[in-house]
């Protein structure tokens, strides 16, 4: 195996560590705190976050991947923020999601 190759897989193995983090902080809430461990949903789901920035910027750094300008990746995280809000809509509209809760644009 090459660097590379290990480098994505540590990549794909963060991924799938963040999502396991943000179906127990929606199983069990932001606050908890697992049985056993010192850190909240919310702190272990951003240090897995962080291990997967870790990765891509090794990929960078290596010549592998090349990050755009930042106007460039703020323009793409509004984008994908506008489409999240307009499935939240969507959900509401068919009855999925709670329109009362907190931060809802709905």
């Amino acid at each position: 195996m090459k660097r590379l190759d290990h480098l994505l897989w540590v990549l794909s193995e963060e991924g799938g560590e963040v999502g396991h983090r943000a179906s127990k902080a929606a199983r069990f809430g932001l606050d908890e705190i697992q049985p056993g461990h010192q850190l909240t949903n919310a702190q272990r789901l951003l240090g897995e976050w962080f291990d997967a920035i870790a990765a891509i910027e090794m990929l960078v750094e290596d010549g592998h991947l090349t990050m755009p300008p930042e106007e460039e990746i703020r323009a793409a995280v509004a984008a994908k923020k506008a489409q999240v809000e307009r499935f939240l809509l969507y959900s509401a509209q068919v009855g999925r999601l709670d329109q009362a809760e907190e931060g809802c644009a709905c």
